[in-house]
């Protein structure tokens, strides 16, 4: 399995800055060049205030212009093997389709919800899940714009995906009544994705409801798109 860790070339995180400072470099250079044009007087630090500006009027764009950057100074590695055995505690409630044939005891409500939904597949779209441990190094992990690491919360085999082993990662929230749902963090990390694994399906209960959650851009929220259906994880791209 892929833990998709992405990691920066030469330079690190400067390297990413370096990226990003370079394209703001040519940016200055194509204003200048429209304002010469059309006549109109401004010196560079002026042209650089104006795009400063600019920028912190449109965070967003400035965000993506990190993830732009970050993506063409990353690469891919393999995770360390997964472990054969989950140790938990004494009588965790078995599981038919967990890699470990258990529920494990560190999922909160509504993890343990979609697990429950996981296991009771009875469409064979899910032939195993497990839960994927934050911070350990055999997890699948994505590098956020501003250097954490994401670890969704399942890896789930799905059939016929056409993705490396058939796998989705898919990460599960609450259902926004606190406002969780839609915290920077969660807005930050909607937005990326694995090089090969592709999109992270995301989810949440909306009125008990599984829903499948999209980002919607010109709302800078995350909102439910459809009814969750298993069949979802197998196209999603």
């Amino acid at each position: 399995m892929h833990a998709a860790i992405f990691l920066q070339r030469v330079g690190g995180k400067d390297g990413i800055a370096q990226g990003v400072d370079r394209r703001l470099h040519g940016a200055v250079g194509q204003v200048s060049a429209i304002i010469d044009e059309k006549g109109i007087e401004a010196t560079e630090r002026d042209l650089r205030r104006a795009l400063d500006l600019s920028a912190m009027s449109e965070p967003n764009l400035l965000k993506d212009a990190v993830k732009t950057a970050q993506s063409r100074n990353v690469r891919l590695l393999d995770a360390e093997p997964v472990p054969i055995l989950y140790h938990g505690p004494e009588g965790i409630p078995t599981a038919k389709e967990s890699a470990y044939g258990v529920f494990p005891d560190q999922l909160n409500k509504e993890e343990r919800g979609f697990a429950t939904v996981l296991d009771e597949d009875d469409t064979g779209t899910a032939s195993w899940w497990m839960r994927n441990p934050e911070n350990e190094r055999c997890a699948v992990r994505m590098l956020r714009p501003r250097g954490k690491l994401f670890f969704p919360d399942f890896i789930v085999g799905v059939a016929r995906r056409s993705t490396p082993d058939c796998i989705a990662p898919v990460e599960i929230m609450d259902d926004g009544e606190t406002g969780r749902l839609n915290s920077d963090s969660n807005i930050e990390k909607i937005r990326i994705q694995h090089r090969e694994y592709n999109n992270v399906f995301w989810s949440f209960r909306d009125s008990g409801t599984w829903v499948r959650a999209r980002y919607a851009s010109g709302l800078h929220r995350i909102v439910p798109k459809d009814r969750f259906d298993m069949e979802e994880l197998v196209f999603h791209e």
